[in-house]
């Protein structure tokens, strides 16, 4: 109960999006955060597999949730320019990790999603 409690609480204080998946690439969970950067809501997607949704992205975040259960290793700093619709130009640093329980079996991955727009437009106002 207490550990459930601690992954709410980090859940809702991050304001990168965060989505886990199983071996199956079915969405287990994710945090509010999915709607400010990807633009679904939790309900949408949970439950589904994350191949089937239907976004109008890049889908880079796919390429990363299954090279992270294929090879059961973190990807960490996979930038990528989503072409989401409602948010053009939008530049994302996505994170992969194997899920894995207390005795180290693989139970899926955790997705990290974080905006870096902002921080793209400053470093290329920087080099101009």
């Amino acid at each position: 109960m207490r550990y459930r409690l601690s992954q709410d609480a980090i859940f809702k204080s991050l304001k990168d999006a965060i989505i886990t998946v199983d071996n199956n690439m079915k969405v287990l969970e994710t945090n509010k955060k999915i709607k400010n950067i990807c633009g679904f809501s939790q309900e949408k997607i949970v439950g589904k597999n994350i191949t089937e949704i239907k976004a109008l992205c890049n889908k880079s975040c796919h390429y990363v949730l299954k090279e992270t259960l294929k090879t059961k290793r973190s990807i960490s700093e996979f930038r990528s320019e989503c072409m989401h619709h409602d948010y053009p130009n939008q530049i994302v640093l996505l994170a992969g990790s194997p899920l894995k329980d207390h005795e180290d079996k693989a139970l899926g991955a955790i997705l990290v999603i974080r905006d870096i727009t902002r921080l793209n437009i400053l470093e290329r106002g920087l080099k101009a």
